[in-house]
């Protein structure tokens, strides 16, 4: 599950590919060392092209741990929900996230001391349940080399922002919000 939203001024992540850390795509659900992700049977979803829904059963692992998830996203109007619950962990796993975000800054970041959200390029991010949110800055340079030999060498240097949702060593259920167009009045009646 990698929501990556394409809307607003459209270049949220364009030409971003050669500076992500892969393994934190939105969406994906990591712990230290869990490599490996197990094909499961259970995906799926529908939509009307107005609202939509997705689940999937989710596994990350390496020899003697796991981390086991099940997902649903339900996209409607302006919102994107994901919740997680069913948590299964095998052996010690350490600290449990879940990327929601990776894209170019675009302006300032409001998080205010304590809050449960972030605002930033129009959108608003907010946690549900017992997890937290973790908003990084980094400056980021690559090349499209980097993933490609044939491509340009030359290296690109950006601001780059990440949104983890931070579940710690045992996860309860959770998840997260993003609203499209969010101001702070709207996030903090939600």
């Amino acid at each position: 599950g990698k929501p990556i939203i394409y809307i607003g001024v459209g270049q949220e992540y364009g030409d971003l590919q050669p500076l992500w850390i892969w393994d934190q795509l939105p969406g994906l659900t990591r712990a230290e060392g869990l490599v490996s992700q197990e094909r499961r049977e259970f995906v799926g979803g529908m939509g009307d092209g107005a609202s939509g829904l997705t689940a999937m059963d989710y596994k990350r692992f390496t020899e003697g741990k796991a981390v086991e998830v099940r997902k649903l996203w339900a996209f409607h109007g302006d919102a994107v929900l994901c919740l997680l619950g069913g948590w299964e962990t095998t052996g010690p796993v350490g600290d449990i996230t879940t990327s929601i975000e990776q894209c170019r800054l675009r302006g300032p970041v409001e998080q205010p001391d304590k809050a449960r959200w972030i605002l930033h390029g129009g959108f608003g991010y907010l946690a549900l349940g017992d997890a937290s949110l973790e908003v990084r800055r980094r400056r980021a340079t690559g090349s499209w080399n980097d993933i490609n030999r044939r491509h340009d060498p030359r290296e690109i240097t950006e601001e780059v922002l990440h949104v983890d949702l931070c579940h710690g060593s045992d996860p309860r259920p959770a998840g997260f919000a993003i609203v499209l167009g969010a101001n702070r009045k709207r996030i903090e009646g939600l």
